[in-house]
């Protein structure tokens, strides 16, 4: 993993407990290495093994204390030189909360290496929000709870509360279900500098193959998973997709979840990277049918 979340660690610790603890968890886990450095890879274990002797030297709980070392990272990210990367994922929470896919892969410029989880709005009301939280790695959810909390407050002005109410191993991958609430005021919406204009409605004359002809890349799946047709961007890549198993064809890069017509197709709008040898596209389920 790379060093921004050890760093970030180690910012709340010292912050908290004083940098004597930091340095005190660091030698009684048996890690010599006293600094860190942001874009630097490291062992995937350290975190882990230094939050375990915290909660022996702090008396906090595992849970407590990666909630509240998330809560302390956007404070942390904006110091280091994102706020503007977070502040233009979206105009309104929800929004945001779709983009973080995004987000993580714009980081990819700067992190090469980075094994980046993937999120997915699975129910959105004025009440709640329940919000699939994937990775490849564990003991991240209460971080990534404590993240939440703080840029929902720092960005959108909202007072949210974050519950892990699932969690299963699908496979190599984690998958925590997460419920968002907030406290009575509403998903509301930040004002916006412009006028937003809705497009002009298609009539309902259009044949499905001049609309299928103005998109670069698409493939219309059947619930079986057979892929029916594909587009001509994707026949260049390989000439026998349709009528093809799309298990045997299209890799599902992002977000994890199953080659299965129920998971691409609800909820919407989820974008999939489909990977082919060396060639990548995105396709909506809003093409899939």
């Amino acid at each position: 993993m790379y060093g921004l979340l050890i760093v970030s660690i180690q910012y709340f610790v010292e912050e908290n407990y004083g940098p004597d603890i930091w340095i005190a968890a660091l030698q009684k886990c048996g890690v010599h290495k006293l600094s860190y450095e942001t874009r630097k890879t490291y062992p995937e274990t350290v975190i882990e093994e230094v939050i375990t002797i915290l909660c022996e030297l702090t008396g906090e709980s595992s849970e407590e204390l990666r909630y509240q070392s998330g809560l302390f990272f956007a404070d942390f990210a904006i110091s280091s030189g994102y706020e503007r990367l977070l502040r233009v994922q979206g105009s309104d929470f929800i929004q945001f909360l779709r983009s973080l896919n995004d987000l993580h892969e714009h980081l990819r410029f700067s992190y090469l290496k980075i094994k980046p989880p993937s999120f997915v709005v699975a129910e959105e009301t004025p009440e709640r929000i329940i919000l699939l939280y994937m990775s490849k790695r564990t003991g991240f959810a209460h971080y990534v709870r404590g993240q939440l909390v703080a840029l929902a407050s720092r960005f959108f002005g909202l007072n949210i509360t974050v519950a892990v109410i699932g969690q299963e191993k699908v496979k190599l991958i984690h998958r925590t279900t997460l419920e968002i609430t907030h406290d009575g005021n509403g998903w509301h919406k930040l004002e916006r500098k412009y006028q937003q204009t809705a497009l002009a409605t298609w009539g309902d004359t259009i044949r499905t193959e001049d609309f299928l002809q103005s998109l670069s890349f698409f493939l219309i799946i059947t619930p079986e998973m057979f892929i029916r047709k594909a587009s001509t961007g994707f026949q260049r890549v390989d000439e026998e997709l349709e009528g093809a198993r799309f298990a045997n064809k299209i890799k599902i890069c992002r977000p994890f979840i199953e080659p299965l017509f129920e998971e691409i197709s609800s909820p919407p709008p989820i974008q999939l990277s489909v990977v082919r040898t060396k060639v990548k596209a995105v396709v909506t389920n809003e093409l899939l049918a």
